[in-house]
């Protein structure tokens, strides 16, 4: 409990002693930037405008052709799956359809008497 205490005490004078040093300057004090001449915002905005590197001139973006090798592929891959799919749906519906999920099932009551 004790050394809570002086946790706490030790961050509020520390916010106490920073907000003061804060306090502690004037407005004044800021110095403004030196003004730019009319030459040195031009060049400036022109310096700004141009590329970083000359890599952009040299170089031309070629159109990206259509996958068509990936397309293929994947029209072959769907081709040898699908069929397989269609043979699981099937044989599951009918397990699912031969079975009777709601209720007792009329089986199950005989086999326990018998034994």
């Amino acid at each position: 409990m004790r050394a809570n205490f002086g946790l706490k005490t030790v961050l509020a004078l520390a916010l106490f002693v920073g907000g003061m040093a804060f306090a502690a300057r004037k407005p004044q004090d800021f110095q403004e930037p030196a003004k730019m001449t009319e030459e040195e915002l031009a060049a400036a905005k022109l310096r700004s405008k141009g590329s970083m590197n000359s890599y952009g001139e040299t170089q031309s973006e070629k159109p990206k052709e259509f996958p068509i090798y990936f397309a293929v592929l994947v029209g072959i891959t769907f081709a040898v799956a699908v069929p397989f799919a269609v043979r699981a749906y099937a044989n599951t519906s009918k397990e699912i359809g031969g079975n009777k999920s709601l209720g007792p099932s009329p089986r199950r009551g005989s086999d326990e008497g018998e034994a």
